[in-house]
């Protein structure tokens, strides 16, 4: 431990074996094949934060945010972009709902995918999706939003499974 209590961080070091994402060199180490990152946001910045990482053997998505400007439709990730059932894995970094507000829409089409999140993440997640629900409800009903609520509490139940 440090004088204030943290644990130590080790220095990150990049070595020759390092995978280069989305190469545009000739020098690819056919050891580590390249990665594709690819961007599912609807817009170019912050909120929907959805990433798709694909490698030679496994498609992982990186969390499933919902827009908190837009509504509907419009606050969902290009999850469309991603064929049935082709995601091996989801990774949620957080519990905020621009990465969380739309993995039941997710899993919807990727029920073969597993989840991957802290036990922290996923109790506070499970909590915000379900009144996430009532809120689209609400806006449903308020504001005559016809897509909502984009999944229900049953979905939510559901995902304690994957």
């Amino acid at each position: 431990m440090t004088d204030d209590g943290r644990l130590p961080v080790p220095p990150l070091t990049l070595e020759a074996s390092t995978c280069i994402i989305a190469p545009t060199s000739s020098e690819i180490n056919p050891a580590c094949p390249p990665m594709i990152f690819k961007s599912l946001c609807r817009d170019a910045e912050i909120g929907a934060n959805s990433y798709l990482l694909q490698g030679e053997r496994s498609r992982v998505v990186l969390d499933a945010g919902m827009h908190p400007k837009a509504e509907g439709k419009d606050a969902i990730p290009h999850f469309e972009w991603l064929e049935d059932g082709t995601v091996d894995g989801v990774v949620i970094t957080h519990s905020h709902l621009d990465h969380i507000g739309t993995l039941p829409v997710l899993m919807e089409n990727q029920n073969r995918a597993r989840i991957y999140c802290s036990e922290p993440t996923a109790e506070m997640m499970c909590a915000m999706l379900h009144n996430s629900v009532n809120v689209m409800s609400s806006k449903r009903n308020e504001l005559g939003i016809v897509e909502y609520p984009l999944f229900d509490h049953g979905d939510i139940d559901q995902l304690k499974d994957w």
